[in-house]
């Protein structure tokens, strides 16, 4: 039965995976109301690759799946997490990073694809088809992915772990400290600091809330419920205990001491 035009299809690890019917009316057009199971498998390949690239995106950032709602033009993810700009917007890149990896997939096998009629409905749908929701996607427009995905740029610039700080702790390293952190410069830089913050420990935040990333369908969706403080959220996000706050902030005092020392020399 739907609800709300959402058919639920499986649970999976916990997650709700829903179809709209929208999701037939998209594979039909493509197929331009005729029989083309080729078009219609093309057609579901990139829309559930979109949702899977979501599904990725969130485990990467450390948070839990609580349901997958895939609609004719994208689709909406909803899951539970720190919940910040960062995360946000890592969540909404997951999606077209999938598509962008299906088209380089596509674009790489062109001709492949080109030497039979099947391939190259199969073509279509994950090179021009795929495109085209790739670019709706991108807008910086709610409720479509763009409008979180480029506030990644200045999350990162805004984040605590900035430049200067990865530089602090090389600099720490070097100076024997017990956990020296790989430099800063350059790509691996840029890459340690968005790897420590969407994989940073949730049990440390005491945000860690109930968030939702939407693709171009969040039109179909519907509101998100805000579950962060069911018990199982007690569960999965303890607060630290006030000795081990105490033993965190003793350490990094004496690193900075270290670091101190270090620069001022001998």
């Amino acid at each position: 039965m739907l609800d709300r035009g959402y058919l639920r299809v499986a649970r999976l690890w916990g997650a709700e995976l829903r179809v709209h019917w929208s999701v037939l009316a998209a594979a039909a057009l493509a197929g331009r109301l005729r029989f083309e199971p080729v078009i219609w498998g093309g057609v579901l390949a990139v829309l559930f690759g979109h949702q899977l690239g979501h599904a990725l995106a969130v485990a990467g950032a450390g948070g839990r799946l609580l349901g997958l709602d895939t609609t004719g033009i994208g689709g909406s993810c909803r899951w539970r997490g720190a919940g910040s700009v960062l995360e946000r917007a890592w969540v909404a890149w997951g999606g077209m990073l999938m598509q962008a990896v299906l088209l380089g997939i596509a674009l790489a096998c062109s001709d492949s694809l080109a030497a039979s009629p099947l391939g190259n409905q199969l073509r279509f749908c994950l090179v021009e088809l795929n495109l085209g929701l790739l670019v709706i996607n991108l807008l910086p427009l709610p409720p479509l992915d763009g409008a979180l995905a480029w506030r990644i740029f200045g999350a990162l610039r805004d984040s605590r772990w900035t430049r200067g700080e990865l530089r602090l702790d090389g600099t720490a390293g070097a100076a024997g400290d017990e956990s020296p952190s790989p430099p800063s410069s350059g790509a691996a830089g840029a890459g340690l600091a968005l790897s420590r913050g969407l994989a940073r420990d949730p049990a440390a935040d005491p945000s860690y809330a109930h968030s939702r990333t939407t693709g171009a369908s969040h039109s179909y969706g519907q509101a998100a419920t805000d579950d962060a403080h069911t018990e199982d959220e007690a569960l999965t996000s303890p607060r630290p205990s006030e000795q081990a706050q105490r033993e965190i902030d003793a350490l990094l005092r004496r690193m900075e001491d270290r670091v101190a020392r270090s620069r001022r020399g001998p």
